[in-house]
C-alpha cells in the first residue's frame, strides 16, 4: 500500500510523496509559494506563524498554511486564487507594519524579508508602522 496522495493544485492533478506538505510538493514542481518559515529564514519558527503561504482549498471556509497542511486524495488547491493572493499581501502588509521601514541603504541582499516584500510587490503598508524606538511585541 503506498502512502502517495493524488490531489490537484492549480488545476494539475499532481502526487504528493508520504508526508509531504502542499508547500514542499509545489516547490518540488517549480510553484513558488512565498513563505518566511519552513526553515528558510531562522527568525521565523517551522509553525507556519508567518501566514504568507496560505493558500485556498475547495469546500473549506478559511485558507490554510501550505507549510504545514499535507494534502489528501482529491483535495483540490489553489495557490493562485484572488483570495490567497489577496491575503498573502495582506499579510505581508501586516509583517512589514511591525518593522523598521525599508531604507534602500541599508538593505543587504541577505535580507530575505525585504526580498519576498519586494517580489510580492508589497512594498509598503496601509497599516500604521511600530515607532522604530518601540520594542516589537514578543508575545
Amino acid at each position: 500500500m503506498s502512502n502517495h496522495v493524488t490531489f490537484n493544485l492549480n488545476g494539475t492533478m499532481v502526487t504528493a510523496q508520504p508526508g509531504e506538505t502542499i508547500r514542499e510538493c509545489a516547490t518540488r514542481l517549480g510553484i513558488e509559494i512565498p513563505g518566511m518559515c519552513s526553515g528558510l529564514n531562522p527568525h521565523y519558527p517551522n509553525d507556519g506563524s508567518c501566514r504568507l503561504c496560505m493558500v485556498e482549498i475547495a469546500g473549506e471556509r478559511t485558507l490554510s498554511a501550505s507549510c504545514k497542511r499535507t494534502p489528501t486524495e482529491g483535495m483540490e488547491v489553489s495557490t493562485t486564487s484572488e483570495r490567497s493572493e489577496t491575503t498573502r499581501k495582506m499579510v505581508m502588509e501586516l509583517l512589514l507594519s511591525d518593522r523598521p521601514i525599508y531604507e534602500p541603504s541599508t538593505y543587504t541582499p541577505a535580507n530575505r524579508f525585504y526580498e519576498l516584500s519586494e517580489a510580492m510587490g508589497v512594498e509598503s503598508t496601509r497599516f500604521t508602522p511600530r515607532p522604530d524606538n518601540e520594542a516589537p511585541d514578543s508575545s
